[in-house]
């Protein structure tokens, strides 16, 4: 019986180091790739890069117009400058503060190239220079510039269409103006 238990104890240890050591070369680091691999991993990097360096090329040389492709964007419809007109309005009228509402006496201009718009907030108090700036710079028709100078009521939206451009505009007498000009 004692023979038994020894036995056992023994094949209880010997499981015991086993199961150690195997779980001690589980966690061997990974081989390393062998020069071969290597390389080939190194050629494929380099194929990469050189490609990223051919797109790149590629979208410089489709930037850069040739003296041909000048001539003929100079040519194209002012509808082609929209995005000048209102980066222009916003460089000569824009009196660079953030709106406030609490400040019923400030304007605000706010040009974004992504929509191709141009945001104009004046405030109920506002002498409306910032917007009769925009109104010159952009040539609004002079009856629209009449109807929002005259600061009656309007809560609808009205729109109108001129050179390209669409504006939208409403006025409050509580929160002043709020016009919209995209490009179409």
């Amino acid at each position: 019986m004692i023979i038994i238990a020894v036995v056992a104890v023994a094949l209880i240890i010997a499981g015991i180091a086993f199961g150690i050591s195997r779980s001690r070369s589980a966690q061997t680091p990974a081989e390393k790739p062998t020069a071969s691999e290597q390389q080939k991993t190194q050629q494929k990097t380099e194929k990469e890069t050189e490609k990223d360096s051919a797109s790149k090329e590629s979208e410089k040389s489709e930037e850069q117009p040739t003296d041909n492709q000048q001539e003929t964007q100079q040519e194209q419809p002012a509808a082609t400058d929209i995005p000048t007109a209102l980066q222009q309005a916003d460089s000569v009228c824009n009196p660079h503060t953030t709106f406030n509402a609490e400040n019923p006496a400030q304007e605000s201009l706010i040009v974004d190239q992504a929509t191709k718009s141009l945001t104009l907030m004046s405030g109920s108090q506002s002498d409306f220079k910032t917007f009769n700036c925009v109104a010159q710079q952009l040539q609004i028709p002079a009856d629209v510039t009449a109807e929002i100078d005259s600061k009656q009521d309007q809560p609808m939206q009205k729109s109108f269409t001129w050179n390209g451009l669409t504006g939208t505009w409403s006025y409050n007498v509580n929160s002043g103006l709020q016009l919209y000009i995209v490009g179409q």
